[in-house]
């Protein structure tokens, strides 16, 4: 008897359970109107119970019909309890990934900021590379432009020199000639003699022309060489002033340090909300980490399968087929166990029957086993047994 009565109570949770989550499941199916579902469902799972057991107990009472309607009805029924399983599990897994889906859109989202901060990090970084690029490209064309000129300040001294060379050459060439003429004057005025007069002037005479040429060929060579000389200072002059004009020029400190700065500062605000986002982002991940491990030992079984199958399963197709195995062993389990509780209490029963009823009883069960295979109906078998 009590383990008659475990096998009751043992069928009778399953089958509560099974339809607590059956009804729920149901009417998470069909949100419009909750009430109604849930209230069809808890009847439905009431009659199937009722209907298996009594189809247990009168399965060669009645007609065919009956029979096979009652089986084909309960069938369904356990086919929907199996369905509103499935919704309800399935309605938790949707949940507990829903969960991870936001945390997982949490953590996209900040590295979505986190990479525009970091293009807005380069694009200051290039406009800081600009400036500082403008910066050394003007002093470097400074520089160029110093160069040129005292290239030009070489270039102006060597070709004065050199024209004043000739030109002095030529002045030297004249006093040379000059003292030549000197000389031939000075030799006959040495000789003295009658006549020296005479050919002083007769010589005075002849070199008057080549004198006046070679004075005015050298007064015009010092005029060049002067000429030379004022050019190359007014040109020295002017180059130096303009090397020291650029020399002089102030560098653009607003440029340096003022615009460079502010992109610095923009730079380093950047990196502060980086590092910001960087420690939310492992909060979430941390979270995503924590909820993914209350599945983990669904994934162990995906990974066992799939070493031993070698097929890969998915989380989400293995969370199916764990929820379908609850289907096949949850209600059809509740179903066979009450009607096991029925035929244990049955049996109990019978074992306290007396003998002589026993064997009567077993009597009249095979006579209407066998009237009933010969078609008969079972009202009329009741009644002459009856009489």
């Amino acid at each position: 008897m009590i383990y008659a009565a475990l096998v009751f109570v043992s069928a009778v949770s399953i089958s509560l359970t099974a339809a607590y989550f059956s009804v729920i499941g149901l009417a998470i199916m069909f949100p419009g109107s909750q009430a109604a579902v849930m209230f069809m469902g808890a009847v439905l799972e009431i009659g199937k119970l009722v209907g298996a057991v009594w189809l247990h107990q009168n399965w060669n009472t009645f007609g065919r019909i009956i029979r096979y309607y009652l089986l084909f009805a309960v069938l369904i029924l356990m086919g929907i309890t199996s369905m509103g399983i499935f919704g309800y599990l399935s309605k938790a897994h949707i949940e507990h990934q829903s969960l991870v889906g936001q945390e997982r859109s949490k953590v996209e989202e900040i590295n979505q900021k986190i990479t525009r901060l970091t293009d807005n990090i380069a694009r200051q970084q290039r406009q800081v590379n600009k400036i500082e690029s403008k910066d050394t490209e003007k002093n470097e064309n400074t520089s160029t432009i110093i160069e040129t000129l005292q290239n030009r300040i070489t270039q102006f001294n060597q070709e004065s020199t050199s024209n004043i060379a000739v030109e002095e050459g030529l002045v030297n060439k004249l006093d040379s000639r000059l003292s030549v003429l000197d000389e031939a004057k000075k030799l006959i005025a040495e000789q003295g003699g009658f006549g020296k007069s005479s050919k002083l002037k007769d010589l005075a005479e002849k070199q008057a022309d080549e004198r006046e040429e070679i004075k005015n060929s050298r007064t015009e060579a010092l005029d060049r060489i002067k000429s030379h000389r004022d050019t190359l200072s007014t040109q020295l002059i002017e180059i130096r002033g303009r090397i020291d004009s650029l020399q002089a020029e102030p560098v653009s400190v607003e440029d340096n340090s003022t615009s460079a700065e502010k992109f610095y500062l923009a730079i380093e605000g950047y990196h502060d909300q980086i590092s910001t986002l960087n420690l939310e982002k492992i909060k979430y991940e941390k979270q995503v980490m924590l909820i993914e491990a209350e599945i983990g030992p669904i994934k162990y079984i995906a990974a066992m399968i799939e070493d031993v199958g070698g097929s890969s399963l998915p989380t989400d197709k293995m969370i199916r087929v764990v929820i379908i195995i609850f289907i096949f062993v949850f209600d059809p389990l509740a179903v066979i166990l009450l009607i096991a509780s029925t035929v244990t209490y049955s049996a109990f029963k019978e074992e306290e029957l007396p003998p002589d009823v026993k064997e009567i009883r077993h009597k009249l069960l095979d006579e209407l086993e066998e009237y009933l295979d010969e078609g008969g109906i079972p009202e009329h078998f009741i009644e002459r047994a009856k009489k």
